[in-house]
């Protein structure tokens, strides 16, 4: 059965499960930091804000899922 879960638990999921989505979020929210400073010093300056995250998932892998899982004492 699939479990089903809100986009809030898939974030933190996520971010629990993968370093490179941790650092990735970091690295957004640095931008955000840094863009927020340079609108703030530039009077009247227009604010442009670009932020960009990607994720990948393998969808055949030879069984290798299943074998981890069952490594790991996991149910299949």
């Amino acid at each position: 059965m699939i479990e089903r879960v809100t986009l809030d638990q898939a974030i933190q999921r996520a971010l629990r499960a993968s370093p490179q989505v941790a650092q990735a979020v970091g690295a957004v929210d640095k931008a955000f930091a840094s863009a927020d400073r340079f609108g703030a010093a530039v009077p009247g300056g227009t604010q442009t804000y670009s932020a960009g995250l990607s994720g990948g998932l393998d969808l055949f892998t030879g069984g290798r899922r299943i074998a981890d899982l069952r490594r790991a004492g996991g149910r299949c």
